[in-house]
């Protein structure tokens, strides 16, 4: 595991760490439309291979013409997920660090990609579905993430964190900056200067959730968020978080969320719907393959 439990991460030392080593992804997909052109990377986060392009690109014009200003890459790119639990905790980042085995993104259709790996000590299964839509002013991502206790006891005090460092304004205006609040369209980040905005949001569910904004250093703690942490502006980080409580061993818990940007703040596009059941239970059943496969290659060792 990286850290039990996670420390919080400051954009200065993951720029040290970018300097002594840039990850290098052996298989990275991407997903696009008219407004946003988007890398996802065999680790599940979103990213190309560290500080490259695509991280999250974004064309307030909806013509595919993506320019400079990357939501996710300038300088020591910071997007990712956590669990924390009573059994454990593990997460994936873009900057190269994961506890889940490398496992290459599935592209669906050129808008989706599946990703399904297992954590490295093969207790924890995810399948992460991503589906970029777009209205007339922007482009969201949905992401459904299923989550499997692989292990042969029941995992109590379980929570789920996706976050980002939005960076708009760094590449053109040479600020890491944004201004951020919490309202109706989740834990939102506005470049000061060219007003794109992204949103981190919580799609309706049975489990509690909560946004957060994180000050530096960014917490990657689920119960930060879950507690509505508010950091105001300045280079903070955005989060969504779930608490999921108990999951049985070879239950499954499945959260949807997802990024939404636009050029403004005040016109945010909404989420994709929820996958329909049978689209999770495909899903699910590339994950029991893997975990099968997984356990068979234990026992020839």
């Amino acid at each position: 595991m990286l850290n039990t439990p996670y420390a919080p991460v400051s954009k200065a030392i993951l720029l040290i760490a970018a300097a002594l080593h840039t990850p290098v992804f052996a298989d990275t997909t991407q997903v696009s439309n008219q407004f946003s052109l988007i890398g996802i990377n065999e680790i599940g986060t979103l990213g190309s291979n560290g500080a490259t392009s695509p991280g999250i690109l974004f064309d307030p014009t909806g013509t595919a013409n993506y320019g400079i200003n990357d939501f996710l890459t300038p300088g020591a790119p910071f997007e990712g997920f956590y669990l924390s639990s009573s059994l454990g905790s593990w997460g994936s980042n873009n900057n190269g660090s994961s506890d889940f085995v490398s496992s290459n993104p599935v592209q669906t259709s050129s808008s989706s990609v599946r990703w399904t790996s297992t954590s490295q000590d093969g207790l924890i299964g995810l399948t992460t579905f991503y589906q970029l839509t777009a209205d007339a002013n922007g482009a969201a991502l949905g992401i459904t993430t299923s989550i499997t206790n692989l292990s042969a006891t029941t995992i109590d005090n379980l929570q789920f964190l996706r976050t980002l460092d939005p960076d708009p304004d760094r590449t053109q205006f040479g600020t890491y900056d944004t201004i951020n609040t919490l309202g109706v369209n989740g834990a939102c980040a506005e470049g000061a200067f060219s007003l794109q905005t992204i949103c981190l949001m919580a799609s309706p569910s049975s489990y509690v959730s909560q946004v957060g904004i994180s000050p530096s250093p960014w917490s990657t703690f689920p119960s930060d968020y879950l507690s509505g942490t508010t950091a105001g502006d300045g280079d903070y980080a955005i989060g969504v978080a779930f608490d999921i409580g108990q999951l049985a061993a070879g239950q499954t818990a499945q959260v949807s969320y997802g990024y939404s940007m636009a050029s403004s703040i005040t016109v945010i596009p909404p989420l994709p719907p929820v996958p329909e059941p049978e689209t999770v239970s495909m899903m699910m059943g590339g994950l029991a393959v893997l975990s099968l496969l997984r356990r068979r290659k234990g026992k020839t060792q």
